[in-house]
């Protein structure tokens, strides 16, 4: 047993970390019986072995063995038996089941205290403004539930004399106004951060990875805010996105379903279980009313974020679906495939608009130029290719990586990109002619994501090296 947020080795019977004394169990929780004999490096449950193995093995296996270090399970927070029934708010917004409340709004008051649970309010307050998704039916033949794994629970408010969460599990790094300088360093996860989002008004950042946690957290401190825990060393999280309108998160991995978060009471209010394999990429609509999510089942299913009433779904790929990215100008979506296509789409119907063919193995990531004239993807082959997205030609391919591309983002004036891969690297590179303006290093790994803040200052990377990262992309 160990704390969750400064890793000292704890009895099990503890309640407090002595060093920095923290409430590390809920009053009256257990420890999950077999716990202690849990092996540190997570791996898929035994039925889905066959498939998780041959999409994710070359991710996996290929990896620097010290990474490994970073793997260790962290102490689960079990809560009690799930409750029977709901309450469904009146107010139009989306459903919030009593348990979720409970484990949400009240964990972040015994958890992280009064203070913690005013900054969480602080933060998000300004998203109130925006309307919350409408309800409609559930459609038949989709499961929707409150997981009764998932818990949620607030950075807690240090004691006095104890130390603050920037000295222990996050860091201010840097003052300096240089293009790389790291402005902050987050380390609160156990394991590779395979996943990164921004709150649209790019103070708070959100992480999720193999420790089968989302965690929230301030973009200029690195404080923990908010910590959404499955329990389970074994769920790992792949994906997340966070809502237009700032007040929702979606995550999903490992386990087939999505969870929608609420950002500002701290609960999991909804699953959504349509798909029959791992979950790799998630977007939202430009309203905040419907979510697309891909999946290693080869489709993409848009459905109501509100009730899980399905949409659409896309069948058009023919292999693992990597990414997604949905036009806030040409309200299309975009997705990119292991079948070696981009294809891009309307997310009503799910007619196909375009298709664009040109790298040499798996489309791993992509995403929409700010004007919806052009499209960025980045593949296994090692290379960046732009894309017109009316026409499915290709414009420009950006070759500056020594190995598969992860993650591609245009910056927010349209004029630079960032890439990111397997050779540690995070490329600023220009648009237009695809000239390489500078090469961040600040990870000693694989860097899955790199995410341009609203503003085009700053980056938000995470990696396998099990840190969260975020630094200048311009001088200050």
């Amino acid at each position: 047993m160990f704390c969750p947020f400064c890793g000292t080795p704890l009895p099990p019977e503890a309640r407090f970390c002595p060093v920095c004394g923290r409430l590390v169990l809920l009053p009256g929780s257990e420890w999950v019986q077999g716990q202690e004999g849990q092996t540190e490096k997570a791996q898929a449950e035994p039925d889905r072995t066959e498939q998780a193995a041959t999409v994710l093995a070359e991710e996996h296996t290929d990896t620097d063995p010290l990474g490994e270090r970073f793997i260790a399970p962290p102490p689960p927070w079990v809560v009690g038996p799930e409750q029977p029934g709901a309450d469904r708010g009146g107010d139009g917004g989306l459903a919030v089941p009593r348990r979720a409340l409970l484990i949400g709004a009240a964990g972040l008051a015994l958890l992280g205290g009064t203070a913690a649970l005013a900054s969480l309010r602080a933060f998000t307050g300004a998203f109130s403004a925006q309307p919350a998704p409408t309800r409609s039916a559930v459609k038949p033949g989709v499961a929707t539930r409150q997981p009764p794994v998932v818990s949620s629970t607030a950075a807690s408010t240090p004691t006095a004399g104890a130390p603050s969460p920037t000295a222990t599990s996050s860091g201010v790094m840097s003052q300096s106004g240089a293009v790389g300088s790291l402005v902050a360093r987050y380390t609160g996860h156990r394991g590779y951060v395979y996943c990164a989002a921004w709150s649209p008004d790019n103070r708070l950042a959100a992480t999720g990875g193999q420790d089968g946690s989302v965690q929230i957290w301030e973009a200029l401190t690195a404080r923990p805010v908010l910590i959404w825990n499955s329990g389970n060393p074994q769920q790992e999280i792949y994906a997340l996105a966070w809502s237009p309108n700032g007040n929702y998160l979606a995550f999903g991995g490992q386990d087939y379903q999505v969870y929608i978060g609420d950002v500002r009471s701290g609960a999991v209010i909804f699953s959504y279980s349509g798909h029959s394999q791992p979950i790799y990429a998630l977007a939202w609509s430009p309203d905040s009313q419907r979510v697309a999510s891909g999946s290693g089942d080869k489709t993409v299913q848009v459905w109501n974020a509100s009730d899980g009433g399905a949409v659409v779904t896309y069948t058009a790929h023919q292999d693992t679906v990597r990414g997604l990215s949905w036009s806030r100008v040409a309200q299309l979506l975009a997705s990119c495939s292991e079948d070696s296509t981009v294809r891009v789409w309307r997310p009503s119907d799910g007619t196909t608009l375009t298709v664009c063919s040109g790298h040499e193995g798996g489309v791993l990531n992509l995403d929409w130029a700010p004007d919806g004239q052009r499209l960025a993807s980045g593949g296994r082959d090692a290379t960046v290719r732009l894309w017109r997205a009316a026409t499915g030609s290709q414009e420009l391919v950006y070759r500056g990586h020594q190995s598969r591309v992860w993650s591609v983002a245009w910056s927010p004036g349209g004029d630079r990109l960032a890439s990111s891969g397997k050779d540690g690297t995070v490329q600023i590179w220009q648009a237009s002619g695809g000239q390489q303006l500078f090469v961040y290093r600040g990870h000693s790994d694989t860097v899955w994501a790199a995410l341009w803040s609203r503003d085009g200052q700053l980056i938000l990377s995470c990696g396998n090296d099990g840190t969260a990262q975020i630094w200048r992309a311009t001088p200050a």
